[in-house]
């Protein structure tokens, strides 16, 4: 089934270039399993940004351009990134069981009080981070390099609420905290792709 934004009030629109994506109240029927969204389906452009709030059991597939991605408390959610986001970021939070196949360059993933999320990206070069705070049971798998599962955030110390950034570095996958000068994260030494990659 594709998605209708005229006759499917799982659509929203604003008038400040953010397209909503939130289920419809239980009285008003059932919203579709699967949400088509492409140039047949919505009207965004390189600014407007893609926000899901509380989709509960649903697949997003996002076929054409947008700004940025931002999901908000979904759960039981599948999102298949294949168009083009401006900004190349992509933001969860607060979310449960979800699963991003990402097809297209996203250069950093932030994900912040997140369980059980599942990232794929057969391409190396549509990977550039994830930035991570509270990510349980998270598992990235990147190109054809094993699944890595981020590590539990360490507690304590000096500075409890790290965090933290997930790259690669000459060809493996890296885990490290996140420092910051000022406002800005530093990484540390240069992200590398693998040289069967370049």
């Amino acid at each position: 089934m594709t998605f209708n934004p005229e006759s499917i009030p799982l659509f929203k629109k604003t008038l400040s270039n953010v397209q909503y994506f939130t289920q419809k109240p239980d009285y008003e029927g059932p919203d579709p399993d699967v949400v088509e969204i492409n140039e047949n389906t919505i009207t965004a452009n390189a600014a407007t940004k893609f926000y899901f709030m509380r989709c509960n059991g649903k697949t997003f597939n996002v076929d054409t351009r947008c700004g940025k991605i931002m999901i908000d408390n979904c759960t039981d959610a599948h999102f298949n990134l294949n168009g083009v986001i401006t900004t190349h970021m992509f933001e969860a939070w607060g979310s449960k069981n979800l699963r991003i196949d990402v097809r297209t360059n996203v250069q950093t993933i932030q994900l912040d009080d997140c369980e059980d999320v599942e990232i794929v990206v057969p391409n190396l070069r549509h990977f550039e981070a994830i930035v991570h705070i509270n990510a349980v049971r998270t598992k990235v798998t990147v190109g054809n390099f094993e699944t890595f599962e981020l590590p539990p955030d360490e507690v304590g110390g000096s500075q409890p609420h790290n965090q933290y950034v997930l790259r690669m570095i000459d060809g493996k996958l890296v885990n490290e905290v996140l420092k910051r000068s000022n406002i800005f994260p530093v990484y540390g030494g240069k992200a590398t792709l693998p040289a069967a990659a370049k």
